[in-house]
Parts: structure tokens; sequence; C-alpha cells
């Protein structure tokens, strides 16, 4: 019954939100044993495995989620998935596959697949080739979609690099393509931000003294 499944998810939607992460997991199975094709189920249960840090279980359900319903962001969450895994080779087989059905990002956010070729790199220390695929996806009059994705994927990778410039300048480049109240949408960013710039002004401040 429809009306039954939609409260079994409501609550493990109420848990998952309210951080009760295991309590979601099983209304959400409950959910599942009763609808194995019920997509939001599927997500969630997704998510919920990330978030605890089940790799294993992640990429069971992300399968499960992509064999019912093929979006783009299903194939994120598998790709997502099997990097948590460890297993670089099927992720990046599953970008490659993905990437065909949507070969322009969808979204300017996380749900997007673009990103992922040079966060797999990034994972397998493949650091030039990271830097090219996230560069490669950056030609606003095609698509300024994915020029902002590329700009946020090179603000991570020379964050990683350690490279404080080119940090700065693709954090700049990535907010002139955003629209709106970054700081309220993306908190995250702002706040690593912040913390590196106080870095990089008190390692200065040592060096001046």
């Amino acid at each position: 019954p429809l009306t039954l499944l939609i409260i079994l998810f409501e609550i493990g939607d109420v848990y998952y939100h309210n951080g009760n992460i295991n309590g979601s997991i099983s209304y959400f199975r409950k959910v599942l044993e009763l609808d194995p094709s019920f997509e939001f189920a599927l997500q969630h249960i997704t998510w919920a495995h990330r978030d605890i840090q089940d790799t294993k279980e992640m990429v069971r359900y992300a399968k499960m989620h992509v064999a019912h319903s093929s979006a783009e962001r299903n194939y994120r969450d598998l790709i997502w998935a099997f990097s948590s895994d460890g297993q670089f080779d099927k992720a990046m087989e599953t970008y490659d596959h993905a990437i065909s059905l949507f070969p322009r990002s969808s979204s300017t956010t996380t749900w997007g697949i673009s990103q992922w070729k040079g966060k797999i790199l990034d994972l397998t220390g493949k650091y030039n080739e990271a830097e090219h695929a996230f560069r490669s996806l950056i030609d606003p009059i095609k698509s300024k979609k994915n020029t902002a994705v590329g700009y946020n994927g090179l603000f991570w990778h020379y964050m990683l690099m350690g490279q404080f410039e080119k940090t700065e300048k693709s954090f700049r480049d990535w907010r002139k393509e955003m629209p709106g109240n970054l700081r309220k949408r993306y908190p995250r960013h702002f706040d690593i931000w912040d913390d590196m710039r106080m870095k990089q002004a008190k390692s200065q401040d040592t060096f001046k003294q």
C-alpha cells in the first residue's frame, strides 16, 4: 500500500535529517522490503550508508538505485560509492559510461557527474591529469554550468596541493559563475576559504617577524 510506504519513508527521513542514521536505515529497509524500486528510499539508504562510512552497503544500494532509475544524480552516487570503497577502476568505468549519457552536467552543485573524473584522478594521485580534467570543463560559451563545476573542482584541487594563489583565483572565478548568496548556499566553501586566508595571513606575519 502506497500510504504505508510513504509513512515508513517519512519516519526514516525524519530520523535521517535529525542525525539518527542507523534508525533511518531500518525504516528505509522496511520500505524496500515492500517495494524494492521505491526511489527515495534507495537514494536515502545510499546516503545513510555513506554517512556511516559503510562503503560496501553504499555500493550495493547505489547499484540498485541506478538499476531502477538511471538519472544523473544516481550515477553520481554510484561513482561516489565506488570511489569511497577504493574501487577506482570501477568508479572511472562508471563515470565514462555516465558521461556518455550526460555529456553536460545538469547542475552546478554536487549533483553533477562532470566533476568526478578530476576527483577520481586526485584520489589516485594523478594530480596533473586531475587538473587537466577540471580545466577541460571550463568553457563559458558551451556550458556555464560545467564551467562553474570546473572552477569548483580546481578550487578543491589546488587546496589539496597547498597552492594558495591558485586556490584563491579558482575561488574567485567560481564565484563569478555562480548566482545568488553563495555564502548561504555553500557555507563549507567559505568556512574553509576563510580558514585558509587566516592561516596564510598568520604565516606571512610570522615570516615578516
